[in-house]
């Protein structure tokens, strides 16, 4: 743990559980629903508002760190059918995660912080180019302005010197598009080797 902390100061750990529920609808393809169930922990034991020097000044906190944690959850549903014999549709939504607050990060106006996970929404058309071999274009649209901004203590002094007047910029996130290309080869003993190339703009 103490490698972890050294490394990222203020990195937030998540985790994800997930059961899916899966149908064949006769001649429309799979249709799958899915349950979501996602924990975070701050993986800073002061939550990056305090710099450290050492691993060593982290001895003292072993025992009087707060314990934060987070948990959420949400639904994905998913549908998937062939075209034809060469290609075939993958579509997939999942709702917004509304984590709970934290309860001892705090930002500019004392509110708890809340990290909650977007919407999203996904389609991929997969081309099966061969017997063994396969390529898949998918675009995916992450729904960023439904999640509310939390204004920590930590932003800028010039940005923080603005908030609460007339000339106060706006603080929110902006819906991302991600795009993917993925190459996936079966080998004659069964394993499968995949390349994926993904954007990843803000």
């Amino acid at each position: 743990v103490e490698g972890l902390l050294a490394r990222d100061r203020s990195a937030i750990h998540g985790e994800f559980v997930a059961s899916s529920i899966s149908r064949d609808v006769a001649g429309f393809g799979q249709v799958e629903l899915t349950a979501v169930v996602a924990h975070q922990r701050y993986a800073s034991a002061g939550f990056g508002t305090a710099a450290w020097i050492s691993q060593e000044d982290l001895a003292g906190l072993r025992g009087s760190a707060p314990q934060e944690l987070s948990a959420g959850h949400g639904v994905r549903m998913g549908y998937s059918a062939p075209l034809n014999e060469a290609f075939a549709l993958n579509l997939s939504v999942q709702s917004k995660i509304d984590m709970d607050a934290f309860k001892s990060y705090r930002g500019v106006y004392s509110e708890a912080g809340d990290f909650d996970l977007p919407a999203r929404i996904r389609s991929q058309l997969q081309w099966n180019a061969a017997p063994n071999a396969a390529l898949a274009f998918g675009i995916e649209r992450v729904l960023y302005s439904e999640i509310s901004a939390f204004t920590s203590a930590t932003l800028p002094t010039r940005f923080l010197s603005l908030l609460g007047d007339g000339s106060s910029p706006e603080f929110a996130w902006r819906d991302l598009t991600v795009y993917s290309l993925e190459g996936t080869v079966v080998d004659g003993d069964g394993g499968q080797w995949s390349l994926r190339y993904t954007t990843r703009q803000q």
